[in-house]
């Protein structure tokens, strides 16, 4: 039977071609045709929608959807099926929830979780759940986490993995702003920029049993169908609100949400004036879908943006909200991105609903709170309670509470549950004015140079740098530059001292100028053979050591012994010349005056002055050798003007 059911599936792909396959309650099906359908589409690369057994009531909305909307997403009907159908034919899609719980919320956290786990999920995976925690966790709360189990257990014997994140901070000191900011940046990261994305969801809200319904549909509708793909607002869409929010930005001033005011001419029941979903330049923090890829934008401009100084721009959220939202806003008045919103009526049912009794300020602000300084005043027992007291430190933004929605979403979405197209959908710009697509552009590109300017420390006329894929950086300039709130700030541009100006590579210093002259002219007189040349300035004597000074005088005595006996070898002839030796000076033998002598101090002998004075050679003249063979040694002094005579025959003397 399975051969048969794998055949026939095979003619159907041949002929028909489908794009996605359906099944009504799988359960009541045959064993061997559920396991040859799931076996065949895995071959042919085709999804399997195994719809519930309540299908026809809860899941209306999925005919309105188109066939490349179901086919790009990963619909099962159980978890432990999705081993079954490869996960190459089609694109899997991920939703992690992400729940910052301030100090003191242990029942808002705990009513929030709860509308998690019954929720209605129609078999298909549930999301991740990351919980982050205060410093101070109360003994109620963790009692709950203690026992919650999600996903559910499979009673059908399926391994259970945890889809459960727990971050317990440490305790510390209060956050600032960029801190806070930086911490929700940081708590989700995409895995893949067009499969993962992350539901922000506040202590506060309290879930519809149908919101996942209402996630997926819209997901679907304006993430991956064929129109949202081929429309030009579609890069533009950061993602989706579960609430519609009651005030403006100002949390003074009520909404005022959009109407249709020409009708779209697709659509049947479009009417002028009928509510409809909107688009608007401004993030939500109670309940909201951000994109992976917007989300990873986010983060490339937070951690540029936060190592920037901080600006005195006005700032357009109140401190009711988390800092966040402000950051955020300034990324989407760059871009002109915007986030779909609901139209739901105050008196109707809706998707979620904000509960404002036990609201608590964000823990940047909870010290800029102001509170009264006067003491309570003293309660009478017999009085009656009638006197209204502030409370400065719970004043939560104004908010409207719905009713839950239960059952058929299709009732509640405008136009019988027909999703608008983007390019239908009215916008409004962060403050609230209706404006076109037109302006909206021109607005993002003026305020992006303006932002570049004075936050991202580029200068008027620079041209902007190549935007890249899930970046913002193109927004800042200088980014090695990081702010240090704990460092003084210091000058980009600091002019060098005239006297510490740095040389050239080939640049020689004036005071080392001579020198080099000096050194130039000795190295050519050696590459023609001349003499060195006699400087006519006056001689440097430099200072020896005693020891040197000492042993050239000795030198300079033993050398004019020597001439002596030279010339009195030559006198002697020649008969000519003769020259004495003093009796009073020890003769030396020769081999003695050959071997070199060591260096020692020693006494300088009597000058006599009936002696005449031997020439002295000038330093111009080269070293001669002597008939032993041996150079003169010691040091040269320069005499001008002195000559040395020749005794005796020729090569008798010098």
């Amino acid at each position: 039977m399975e051969v048969s059911v794998k055949a026939s599936l095979e003619h159907i792909q041949t002929f028909i071609h489908p794009q996605v396959i359906l099944v009504d309650d799988s359960s009541r099906e045959d064993s061997f045709f559920s396991t040859a359908l799931r076996s065949k589409a895995v071959d042919i690369g085709k999804p399997v929608i195994e719809l519930p057994t309540d299908a026809t009531e809860n899941m209306m909305w999925i005919t309105r959807l188109d066939s490349e909307s179901l086919a790009g997403w990963c619909f099962c009907a159980l978890l432990y099926l999705q081993s079954l159908i490869g996960f190459s034919a089609w694109t899997t899609t991920y939703v992690d929830i992400l729940v910052q719980a301030p100090s003191g919320s242990s029942g808002s956290l705990v009513r929030l979780l709860k509308s998690v786990e019954n929720a209605d999920y129609f078999g298909i995976r549930r999301p991740h759940l990351t919980i982050e925690l205060p410093a101070d966790i109360e003994p109620s709360t963790w009692r709950y986490l203690e026992n919650l189990v999600w996903p559910p257990l499979d009673w059908s014997g399926a391994p259970h993995v945890s889809q459960v994140s727990l971050r317990h901070r440490i305790p510390r000191r209060t956050l600032t702003e960029h801190e806070a900011s930086a911490r929700l940046a940081e708590s989700f990261y995409p895995v893949r920029s067009e499969g993962s994305h992350v539901l922000l969801l506040s202590p506060q809200v309290e879930l519809s049993p149908l919101y996942y319904h209402y996630l997926v549909y819209n997901l679907l509708e304006y993430r991956y169908s064929a129109h949202a793909k081929a429309a030009k607002e579609a890069p533009n869409l950061i993602g989706f609100s579960l609430e519609r929010p009651a005030f403006y930005l100002n949390d003074t001033t009520p909404l005022a949400p959009p109407v249709v005011k020409k009708p779209s001419g697709i659509r049947k029941n479009d009417q002028p004036g009928e509510r409809t979903p909107f688009l608007w330049q401004a993030p939500n923090s109670n309940a909201a879908l951000y994109f992976g890829n917007k989300w990873m934008e986010f983060h490339s401009f937070l951690t540029a943006r936060l190592a920037k100084p901080p600006s005195a721009r006005r700032k357009v959220f109140s401190e009711k909200h988390p800092s966040w939202l402000e950051f955020f806003l300034e990324l989407m008045r760059n871009r002109g991105y915007s986030l779909l919103y609901p139209n739901f009526l105050v008196d109707e049912d809706s998707i979620v609903t904000i509960h404002d009794e036990l609201y608590l300020v964000p823990e940047e602000y909870s010290k800029k709170t102001t509170t009264s300084d006067s003491p309570a005043p003293d309660l009478d027992p017999n009085e009656t309670l009638t006197k209204e007291y502030d409370r400065h430190d719970r004043k939560a933004p104004p908010n409207t509470e719905h009713t839950l929605l239960t059952s058929n979403l299709v009732s509640l979405l405008p136009n019988s549950g027909d999703l608008p197209e983007l390019t239908n959908l009215p916008l409004l710009s962060y403050n609230g004015i209706s404006i076109t697509r037109e302006l909206s552009h021109e607005a993002a590109i003026a305020f992006a140079n303006t932002y570049r300017r004075e936050i991202g420390g580029c200068k008027a006329n620079s041209e902007a740098s190549r935007r890249e894929p899930n970046s913002a950086l193109d927004l800042f300039c200088h980014r090695d530059e990081v702010y240090d709130p704990l460092k003084p700030p210091q000058p980009h541009h600091k002019a060098p001292h005239p006297q510490q100006q740095p040389h050239g590579e080939d640049e020689i210093p004036a005071e080392q100028q001579g020198n080099a002259k000096q050194e130039a002219s000795a190295h050519l007189a050696r590459q023609e053979g001349k003499p060195k040349p006699v400087q006519p300035r006056a001689p440097q004597v430099r200072q020896q050591p005693a020891v040197q000074q000492d042993s050239s005088k000795e030198t300079q005595n033993e050398f004019k012994l020597q001439m002596e006996r030279q010339a009195q070898q030559a006198g002697r002839g020649s008969g000519q010349g003769q020259t004495p030796i003093r009796k009073d000076e020890p003769r030396k033998d020769k081999s003695k005056i050959s071997e070199p002598k060591k260096v020692e101090p020693a006494k300088e002998p009597q000058k006599d002055d009936s002696k005449k004075e031997e020439p002295k050679k000038d330093e111009s003249q080269q070293d001669s050798p002597n008939h032993n063979g041996f150079h003169k040694q010691g040091p040269k002094k320069v005499v001008e003007g002195s000559k040395e005579e020749s005794t005796g025959e020729k090569g008798a003397g010098w």
